[in-house]
Parts: structure tokens; C-alpha cells; sequence
């Protein structure tokens, strides 16, 4: 007997992806022919654990992957070993909830945390949102709890909560639902001072009344200097639209302001339609154009996903993905579609790596495949507006008979190098039971440290902050280390995300060698080097760190 999750999204979700960037429905003629990547590894998430739907969601550290669905929550290392495996009401029992669901799980690059969000005690006057905050990158190393009442003056309960960071607030969004004693239903946005939770201190956050609109969503956030947070939002006039927010201000003294209504750059349908599988009985799950939940904030864009429904050929489900500015201006777009009408794509989740390659993970249905868990990519050497054909990373193995998918999925940029990546899909494992899988998949590597693509540290005593990846060049021709055995100082100065190890070469002294920083204020000796050629130091730390450099001749 399957026991259900009582979670009902404001909006329904989507699926979306990139073929074409021209304004037109011909988006066949434009696709790629090339088939995304073979995943480096894949291994199961969760298994059926009786509520659907499950709720799909997990995210990566630097050495651990932790999954979530309706009821379980599980640690694993990265090659999908299980650490821990518990259900959420275990997880949560010092919060004594009565009901939990819609579960959602973020890692924090910049923080080195792990983040867990989940609406208790619903549907009743008493409902909750619980906030657990990893004491480190370890999740074994136990979480930090923390409560806070659906809202201030009680009476209602809290539906769809979807948590994202950036380098001062974790930020939580979702539907706070009426109830009897108080009916009035809205959306609500908390903004935490991540600091003090991070720490275990006392919660401080500002709680913003958004309206009666659909779930804003707060964008994943990977430029670690970035003081604002981007949120996505269905249009309110329209579903094919999307609403660009900006939230601003110092911690305490939040504001939210709409930045623009984008409109969908390519015709869509509103109609709805049963989404297909093998075996001649359509699934009962509803299709039809929707904004995905989620979005992203990358290299000074954001990136959205739709679900939508083509306006020309075979009825089918598509995804389509677009780049807007923060002034809201739409810079590229494309979508994955089947113009065959054979393949659907549902549920989508994007990620954007540092050289703007992407993918996004759905769930892929059809009448002659059962519902399995999907992916595609677009690489550096793709064309612009263009998406590699999808690849089906796990097969489902039985049909589907439930009115109910997702209700979201993630997919994440691999924090140990930051061009790889990471995305969870649903597919069945039997008949009307699910199962939610991993792939990871490599993105373009770098290009190596050259003089062409390194960062100048400029003169001497010149403090210079930078990424803890980042390639740095000393350049040749400074009067006070002229000579070719010479010794060059490179100091870090506080502050810094430790450790930092770091490779360097001098190919007019032949001279070369490697070290790390493990703190502020730390001078490493590079020697011999010669003043006739530039020193060349690749940093090899997060992608997500910064640490500030000077150097000084010998």
C-alpha cells in the first residue's frame, strides 16, 4: 500500500534544455549532431520508499554526496559507498515533527557546508520550516538544527520550501498555506545571515511577504564575490514567462524589486497532455509549459529552464533553457525537443560550469522506453544556442501508473575543479516504483597556465586577490631582481580559504617546484629564477575560494 506525501507545488514544474536561438519553431534543423558524453560514473541515490512523489534531490562536496526524498536522507563518498542512511524522521526527532515533507538539499561552495531544508507539520496551524546546517564539509560530523514557524503569527503551514546561498545569506523561499483559522495564503522568502548559522549562533533573518504569486526561486549561486541574489519566478501573467528578481542590501536590511518579465523567446502551447511510456497505456502524468524550479547565477547571468510544449509538429514535451543579464535582457536561449515527437523531456534541472558549458539532467519519456533518468550538455566546442543530443544514463525497468513525478530534481557543478558535473534523475525501478540515480559527468577541462591566459600580479608589494585556482605570472623585467638566480617571494595576506597548493616555473632558470599555504601571511621561496622570462604559479585550490597575493624579489 503507498503511502502519499502531501506536497502540492504552487506551479506545475518543468523540463528544459537548448537547440536553436533563432525565433522559430524549426528547432530540428538546428540540432546537434553530436551525442553528450558517456557519464564517468553513475550510482543510486534513493530507493522507493513508499511516498511519491520523492521528491528527488542531492547535492556534492569535494569528498561526499549527500541524497534526500520524501522520508530518507543518505550520506555517501563519491563513488556512491553508503555512509549513512536514516529516515528524516530520525534526521529531525529532537524537532519532534508530526509530518515532513518536500526535502531539498544544497552544498555550499564558498561556506564548505552542507544545507537541508524541510516544511513540518503540514497541513496544520502548526507548520514548520527546519533549517540543518552541516557542522563541516563532513555531514558525519553531525548538522546544526534549527526551527522556524511557517509564519510569525502562526495558523498556517509551509509548502514547497526550495533553500540557495551565496557568500553572506542563505536564503529560503516557499508557499505559506492558509489554513482554517487563517486562510490567507501567500509566498514567503526568509534571508538568514549564514554566518551565525554556520557557527550554530542564534538565527538572524529577515522574512519578506512576496505576495500571492507562484514559489520564487532563489538562484544557485557560484561567483563567490556576488553581495546580491538573483531569484526566478514563473511570470505572473503568463506561464511561458519568467520573472526576474534582484534581492539587495546589507544583512538585516534586505529589499526584493522586480527586474523584468522576460517573455519565452520561442512560441508554446498551453496545452496538456499525458506523457508516454512503453507498453501502449499512457503514464497519468500531466504535461504542459511551465518555469522549472530553480535557477542559477553564473559568470554574471542567470540561467533558467522551462517546460514547454512546441506550437508546431507532434505534441511532446520540450525543455528550454534561457540566459538572461541582471538588467534582464535575454542573452542566449535553445531548447531540447524531439521534433519527432517521439522522446519527452520533464522535470529539468541546470547547471552552469566556469567556462558557461552546461548541462541539464530531466527524466526522458516515450512510447517505446520506459521512464528513465536523462541528461545533456553543451560544451565549449559547441555552437552557441546549440545542445548536444540527450543521453539516457540509467533505463527505467517498469511503467508507471501515478498521477504524481518529481516534484523537482538538481543538478550541480563538480565543487573539486569546476568544470565537471553532477545531476540526479528519476526512472523506475518496477512497476509504479521509483528509484533516483547519479551521473557524473565531465565537463572541458582548463586550458593550461600560460604568460597568454595568466593573471599579472603587477609590481612588486602589490596586493592582488584572486581565485585559489586561479594562473598568476610574475612578468620579467623588474630592475631589483635582475639575474637569473634569483629568489622570489610570494606572500598570501589574510584573508585566504586554506589550503592552497600551488605549482610554478621559470623556463629561463629551468627552475620549478610546488608547495601549499596553509594560512595568512605565509612567504614561499621560489628559486632559482631568472628576470629574462616571466614566472609562471597555477594555484590549485577550490574554485570557490580567494586568497590575496604580493610578491618580493630576493
Amino acid at each position: 500500500m503507498k503511502r502519499y506525501a502531501l506536497s502540492f507545488p504552487a506551479v506545475l514544474l518543468s523540463a528544459g534544455c537548448a537547440i536553436t536561438s533563432s525565433p522559430s519553431e524549426d528547432v530540428g534543423s538546428t540540432a546537434q549532431a553530436l551525442t553528450s558524453p558517456s557519464p564517468l560514473l553513475t550510482f543510486v541515490g534513493q530507493t522507493d520508499d513508499g511516498f511519491i512523489p520523492p521528491d528527488t534531490d542531492g547535492a556534492v562536496s569535494e569528498s561526499f554526496v549527500v541524497s534526500t526524498v520524501n522520508n530518507t536522507v543518505n550520506f555517501k563518498d563519491r563513488a556512491g559507498n553508503e555512509l549513512f542512511n536514516q529516515s528524516l524522521f530520525g534526521f529531525w526527532s529532537s524537532m519532534s515533527p508530526s509530518t515532513l515533507t518536500d526535502p531539498r538539499v544544497r552544498f555550499d561552495p564558498f561556506g564548505k557546508r552542507f544545507v537541508i531544508t524541510e516544511s513540518a507539520d503540514f497541513p496544520t496551524v502548526n507548520g514548520r520550516l527546519f533549517i540543518a546546517v552541516s557542522k563541516t564539509e563532513n555531514p558525519l560530523d553531525g548538522f546544526f538544527l534549527y526551527q522556524f514557524p511557517a509564519s510569525a503569527a502562526g495558523n498556517h503551514w509551509l509548502d514547497f520550501p526550495q533553500p540557495s546561498t551565496n557568500s553572506k545569506w542563505l536564503v529560503v523561499t516557499g508557499t505559506v498555506e492558509g489554513t482554517l483559522a487563517d486562510p490567507t495564503t501567500f509566498t514567503g522568502m526568509w534571508v538568514f545571515d549564514k554566518s551565525s548559522l554556520y557557527s550554530g549562533g542564534p538565527a538572524r533573518f529577515t522574512f519578506m511577504n512576496t505576495g500571492f504569486t507562484a514559489v520564487p526561486f532563489p538562484a544557485e549561486t557560484y561567483d563567490a564575490t556576488a553581495q546580491d541574489m538573483f531569484v526566478c519566478r514563473p511570470g505572473t501573467t503568463g506561464s511561458d514567462q519568467v520573472d526576474l528578481l534582484r534581492l539587495s542590501g546589507p544583512i538585516g536590511a534586505e529589499t526584493l524589486t522586480l527586474v523584468s518579465t522576460i517573455a519565452s523567446p520561442l512560441p508554446t502551447s498551453f496545452d496538456a497532455f499525458l506523457l508516454p511510456q512503453a507498453g501502449g497505456t499512457p503514464t497519468r502524468l500531466f504535461a504542459s509549459t511551465a518555469m522549472s524550479p530553480g535557477c542559477v547565477f553564473r559568470n554574471n547571468s542567470i540561467w533558467v529552464t522551462q517546460q514547454v510544449v512546441p506550437t508546431t509538429g507532434p505534441q511532446r514535451l520540450a525543455v528550454q533553457w534561457e540566459q538572461i543579464s541582471p538588467t534582464g535582457t535575454l542573452q542566449s536561449f535553445g531548447r531540447v525537443d524531439d521534433p519527432t515527437g517521439v522522446a519527452n523531456y520533464y522535470f529539468p534541472a541546470i547547471a552552469v560550469n566556469k567556462n558557461n558549458e552546461f548541462i541539464i539532467g530531466f527524466s526522458r519519456f516515450s512510447a517505446d522506453t520506459l521512464p528513465s533518468a536523462a541528461y545533456a550538455v553543451h560544451l565549449s566546442s559547441d555552437a552557441p544556442g546549440t545542445i548536444e543530443d540527450p543521453v539516457v544514463y540509467h533505463a527505467g525497468v517498469g511503467t508507471y501508473d501515478f498521477n504524481r513525478w518529481g516534484d523537482f530534481t538538481h543538478s550541480q557543478v563538480d565543487p573539486i575543479n569546476d568544470t565537471d558535473f553532477w545531476t540526479i534523475q528519476e526512472a523506475t525501478q518496477a512497476t509504479d516504483s521509483w528509484v533516483t540515480w547519479w551521473a557524473q559527468v565531465k565537463g572541458t577541462a582548463s586550458s593550461a597556465c600560460t604568460e597568454a591566459n595568466a593573471i599579472d600580479l603587477g609590481a612588486p608589494d602589490n596586493a592582488v586577490t584572486v581565485a585559489t585556482n586561479a594562473c598568476l605570472r610574475v612578468r620579467d623585467g623588474f630592475p631589483f631582481w635582475w639575474g637569473t638566480n634569483r629568489t622570489l617571494l610570494l606572500q598570501d595576506t589574510s584573508p585566504g580559504n586554506y589550503p592552497v597548493p600551488f605549482s610554478w616555473s621559470n623556463r629561463c632558470s629551468g627552475g620549478a617546484g610546488s608547495d601549499t599555504y596553509t594560512g595568512d601571511w605565509q612567504s614561499k621561496s621560489l628559486t632559482p629564477t631568472s628576470s629574462a622570462c616571466a614566472v609562471l604559479i597555477q594555484l590549485q585550490g577550490s574554485p570557490t575560494g580567494h586568497i590575496t597575493l604580493r610578491y618580493f624579489g630576493g
